[in-house]
């Protein structure tokens, strides 16, 4: 003799479960933009300082730099020897300053679209 016994849940037309299941927190744009042009204002200002140090640091150990024209830099110690040639490579009085143009994402990931500006400064 065998016994099988099947169950399953009912099916649901409550449109409020339906909506809990597909809501999905949305990222606080706002805050990370707030937050993305506090590390870019502080970069700004090590790129000004010529600061070598403090730039090297936003960089993880196994970091890849890729700049445009040059080749790709591998670690933080070839990072640390392009930020240096590049600083040795600057005019004076020139300033680096970044400007946010767009910021999207969802909960897994955010994109910021900006470009860095370098502005010479003219003495009077």
């Amino acid at each position: 003799m065998s016994i099988f016994t099947v169950a399953c849940n009912a099916p649901t037309n409550d449109a409020a479960t339906k909506a809990a299941e597909t809501v999905v927190a949305q990222p606080d744009m706002a805050k990370i933009k707030a937050e993305i042009k506090a590390i870019e204002d502080a970069w700004a200002a090590a790129s000004n300082a010529k600061d070598v140090a403090t730039i090297v640091g936003f960089y993880a150990d196994d970091a890849i730099s890729m700049n445009d024209d040059l080749p790709m830099l591998v670690g933080k110690a070839a990072i640390q020897k392009g930020v240096e040639a590049e600083m040795a490579r600057r005019k004076e009085n020139t300033k680096t300053v970044f400007e946010t143009l767009d910021l999207y994402g969802d909960e897994s990931r955010v994109t910021e679209v900006g470009k860095p500006l370098k502005r010479i400064a003219l003495e009077r």
